[in-house]
């Protein structure tokens, strides 16, 4: 590679507009911030070229935000987990094909994924698939799976994330317990890399704090984290 040539790397996470533009109110989960603090990591090295994916928030088609450019992906992805339509892999092929990146990053569920997946190995290109839940890790990996999996996508359910799983050049996990369960169920060196969060100032206390980090929805129980607040009042 010629020394004055940048890795084009592009993160795909279409919830993550808000974290670029402030001024949009959407929710957006813990996977758009881990890829959101990533990106900006490598837009600060001078070695790489970075940019993201995003949906339609009626933004313009490329914006850019520190040295990122932001690429809105104008179609919505009529998929599910269960259900795969072949005009979004169509369509996101053509769109990813127009950025054109060496390596392609992609965290959390099954539903973007394979679409992903697919176009990086069809093209040549790298794919990072990074994990956001445990449930991720809790994969039945059969002798059934591991041999005909290539095959059977783009097939319906879970053999469409084995796909992923089996077709990512990196994996990336973020606790112990998912590298041990995953590197168990799929035979292969997984990568941990811990979630991180922007401080923007930090006070050193002698007090120990008991720290809640994620996002208030109901699956999430965060009224279990208040309820164990009470009974540590010292804290």
């Amino acid at each position: 590679m010629n020394a004055r040539q940048k890795i084009k790397i592009c993160f795909v996470g279409f919830d993550a507009y808000p974290l670029f533009n402030r001024k949009e109110s959407v929710v957006y989960t813990g996977a758009e911030v881990q890829l959101y603090l990533i990106a900006k990591s490598f837009s600060k090295l001078s070695d790489y070229g970075v940019s993201f994916v995003v949906g339609n928030f009626g933004q313009k088609d490329v914006e850019e935000y520190d040295k990122i450019k932001v690429y809105k992906y104008p179609h919505k992805i009529k998929e599910t987990i269960f259900v795969y339509h072949i005009s979004d892999q169509k369509k996101l092929n053509k769109f990813l094909s127009g950025i054109d990146a060496d390596i392609y990053v992609y965290r959390s569920g099954t539903k973007i994924a394979p679409l992903v997946s697919y176009y990086a190995k069809k093209n040549n290109k790298k794919f990072v698939y990074m994990l956001a839940y445990n449930i991720n890790a809790e994969v039945a990996y059969s002798n059934f799976a591991k041999k005909f999996v290539n095959k059977l996508y783009p097939l319906l359910g879970i053999y469409r994330y084995l796909y992923v799983l089996s077709n990512a050049d990196e994996i990336v996990v973020q606790n112990y317990y998912q590298k041990h369960l995953l590197e168990g169920n799929i035979k292969r060196k997984v990568n941990l890399i811990r979630s991180g969060y922007q401080i923007d100032e930090f006070i050193k206390k002698n007090t120990k704090y008991i720290l809640y980090v994620s996002r208030c929805c109901d699956y999430k129980q965060p009224e279990l984290f208040i309820e164990l607040a009470k009974d540590f009042p010292l804290e």
